[in-house]
């Protein structure tokens, strides 16, 4: 299973916990949060810790009846060391950037500059590409308020070669606020507030 296929019909949430700080080596690792999308006749969410050194995925939550099988498929997309490393490694990277690229205004609330606004376009992009896509995929800025970015990128390759690993469309958005990214191949999600 690749990285890609934990989109398909669902939405995730990747964040550390401390919202506007870079992760340390002390953190206890990245929280995936997954769940399957409204209107799904799945149900289910499960919010996971992937240390950051190599060991067991730990389960925070997991709910409803099918929460076993969006389990399985994490544990899966992560079961290779190589796999995992990268993703490790690149997320914990564009979080750091999420947490440096905002500031606080005068009402003690997390905003983005132009030059932050640029930072945080860029690992957009990045996060979009451990799930297929490229820099040159990017379509529109769906919206932007005081301290999210949300990007939409469309990849003819996955839908001209049929390729069923990678999403056809994906949207990422990245929020300085609480430091995380929300990845899905649903538009509707990103109207929902994420539980």
């Amino acid at each position: 299973m690749r990285i890609s296929e934990l989109v398909k019909g669902e939405t995730i949430k990747i964040d550390n916990h401390h919202a506007g700080q870079p992760i340390s080596i002390e953190d206890d690792g990245l929280h995936l949060h997954k769940r399957y999308n409204h209107h799904s006749k799945y149900d289910g969410k499960v919010d996971v810790r992937i240390p950051l050194n190599m060991g067991e995925i730990q389960v925070d939550v997991a709910k409803g009846r099918d929460s076993g099988i969006i389990l399985r498929e994490i544990r899966k997309a992560f079961s290779k060391e190589e796999i995992r490393n990268k993703f490790i490694r690149d997320i914990k990277k564009e979080l750091t950037t999420l947490a440096e690229a905002g500031y606080r205004d005068q009402h003690g609330k997390m905003v983005l500059d132009e030059d932050g606004r640029k930072k945080v376009n860029e690992a957009i992009v990045n996060v979009a590409k451990l799930f297929g896509m490229s820099k040159d995929d990017v379509t529109e800025h769906l919206y932007e308020t005081a301290d999210t970015v949300t990007m939409q990128f469309k990849s003819p390759r996955n839908r001209e070669t049929g390729n069923r690993n990678f999403p056809e469309v994906l949207y990422v958005r990245a929020n300085v606020s609480d430091d995380s990214f929300l990845v899905t191949s649903s538009k509707y999600m990103l109207k929902e507030a994420y539980d």
